[in-house]
C-alpha cells in the first residue's frame, strides 16, 4: 500500500518531515494547493517525530506531475489506523413504522430520540427510523420505499442478498424465541432444530427479510 503525501490531513507525519525539508515542503503544498483548498490539519506539527526519508519517493510521472510517496507497507499500515466503523444495518421496507416496531419488540430496542412514533395521533409519515440499544448505539434503521419484492429463498429466484443472524443461549430460548417472532408477524421459513450442533431457525420478518435464530 502507499501513503500519498497529499493526503496530509490523514497522515501527521508528513507536515512534520515537510517541516524539516523547505524545498521539497514548497513543491508538496504548490501541489496541494493546486488540487484543492488546504486544511487547518495541512499546518505542520512539529511536535510529530519527523520519519527518515530514506523511504520516500520524489518523481515525476508521465504529464511532468511529481508523486510522492511512502513506499514502506508496514508503517503505511500504522499510519492508516482508523477504519470505517459500522454505524448501523437499513433494512428497505413499505412500512417502515411496522418493521421498525417489530424489531424494536423481538430485541428489546428503542427508538432513536425523536423517531418514536407521533404521541398527538398525529399521522406517522415517517420514511427513515433508527433503533437504538439502551446505551443509545445504533443497531437499526428502516427505510421506506415504494415496492419490495420479498424473497422467495430457499429457491433463488429472488435472492435474499442479506440477512441478520441472532444467537440465544439454549434450546429452550430458541423455541421461546421463534413463538415471540410469530407472535409478532414473522414467517418461518426453515426449521433446523434436529441438528445438535447448530439448531437453528430461519424466519422472514414483516417486510419479507429473512433472519436467522440459533443457539451459541
Amino acid at each position: 500500500m502507499i501513503a500519498e503525501v497529499r493526503d496530509a490531513e490523514t497522515h501527521a507525519f508528513t507536515a512534520a518531515w515537510l517541516e524539516t525539508n523547505e524545498p521539497f515542503r514548497r513543491d508538496i503544498l504548490a501541489l496541494l494547493e493546486k488540487e484543492g483548498p488546504l486544511l487547518s490539519r495541512d499546518i505542520p506539527d512539529t511536535s510529530v517525530e519527523p520519519w527518515p526519508s530514506t523511504g520516500w519517493t520524489n518523481n515525476r510521472n508521465e504529464s511532468g506531475e511529481r508523486r510522492c510517496a511512502w513506499k514502506d507497507e508496514s508503517r503505511s499500515e500504522e499510519i492508516m489506523a482508523e477504519y470505517p466503523q459500522l454505524l448501523h444495518t437499513a433494512l428497505d421496507t413499505t412500512d417502515a413504522r411496522a418493521l421498525a416496531e417489530f424489531y424494536r419488540q423481538l430485541l428489546g430496542l428503542q427508538y432513536r430520540q425523536g423517531d418514536e412514533p407521533p404521541a398527538d395521533g398525529a399521522e406517522d409519515d415517517a420514511d427513515w427510523l433508527v433503533l437504538v440499544d439502551p446505551n443509545g448505539a445504533r443497531k437499526l434503521a428502516f427505510q421506506q420505499v415504494e415496492r419490495l419484492e420479498r424473497t422467495t429463498w430457499p429457491t433463488h429466484d429472488v435472492p435474499m442478498q442479506m440477512h441478520l443472524d441472532f444467537t440465544v443461549s439454549t434450546i429452550n430460548q430458541l423455541k421461546r424465541q421463534r413463538e415471540r417472532a410469530e407472535s409478532l408477524g414473522a414467517q418461518l421459513l426453515l426449521d433446523r432444530t434436529g441438528d445438535s450442533d447448530e439448531p437453528l431457525y430461519v424466519l422472514a420478518d414483516p417486510s419479507g427479510h429473512p433472519f436467522c435464530i440459533f443457539v451459541a
